[in-house]
C-alpha cells in the first residue's frame, strides 16, 4: 500500500477526534509520551499535513536505498520513534512543508495513545475488517505471504531493478502495509 497508509492514518486520527478521544492541536506528547520534546511544540495536525518540520529519509534516492535497514523490529512504533529521537526540526512547525514518512510513525504512536490500543490492531479493526480487506497485513519481510509482489526500484538511468532488502517494520504507519490478492 505504500504511502496510501498515510491517508488511512489521517482518517483514523480524525475518527478519534470525532469521538472526542484526540485533540489534533495538542502537543503530540499528550498521546505519545515516548516522543521527546523538540525545540518547538508539534501537533498531530501539523505532522499529518507534513508541516511539523520532521525530516523524511536522509539523502537522495540512491543513498536512501542503500541505507534501508535489514533489521526487523518487533515493537514497530518504538523503533520508528527511535529514529526520530535525536532529530531536530528542519523548520518551525507550521512554517514549511517537509514531506515525511518518518513523521507518520509519530501519528501511529498518537493513535495508540488516543485509542489505548496497539496501532496495528486499531487500524485492522477500524479499517480493514469493516472493508472486508482480509488479506491486508503488516508487510513483515519474514512472513510468508503468498502472491506478494517483490519490491522494485529505479536507478538514476531509469532502469527498473529488484530493490535492496528492506524491512519496513520501523515505518508501518508511513507505508508498511501490504495488500495481497
Amino acid at each position: 500500500m505504500g504511502s496510501i497508509s498515510k491517508s488511512l492514518n489521517s482518517d483514523r486520527s480524525h475518527e478519534l477526534w470525532e469521538r472526542g478521544q484526540l485533540d489534533l492541536d495538542a502537543p503530540v506528547q499528550k498521546y505519545c509520551p515516548a516522543f521527546p520534546q523538540k525545540q518547538w511544540p508539534i501537533t498531530t495536525r501539523q505532522v499529518m499535513g507534513h508541516l511539523a518540520g520532521i525530516r523524511h529519509y536522509k539523502g537522495n534516492r540512491k543513498t536512501i536505498r542503500k541505507s534501508a535497514t535489514p533489521r526487523h523490529f518487533e515493537n514497530q512504533i518504538q523503533a520508528g520513534l527511535d529514529f526520530l529521537r535525536t532529530m531536530l526540526c528542519l523548520s518551525e512547525p507550521g512554517r514549511q512543508f517537509h514531506y515525511s514518512t518518518q513523521g507518520y510513525t509519530l501519528v501511529g504512536c498518537v493513535i495508540e495513545g488516543a485509542s489505548a490500543r496497539k496501532y496495528v490492531d486499531f487500524v485492522r479493526q477500524n479499517v480493514f475488517v469493516p472493508a472486508g480487506m482480509k488479506q491486508t497485513q503488516v508487510d513483515n519481510h519474514f512472513t510468508i505471504i503468498p502472491y506478494r509482489t517483490p519490491l522494485l526500484s529505479e536507478d538514476e538511468s531509469g532502469t527498473v531493478e529488484n530493490a535492496d532488502f528492506l524491512d519496513s517494520s520501523y515505518k508501518i504507519p508511513g507505508g508498511g502495509w501490504v495488500v495481497v490478492s
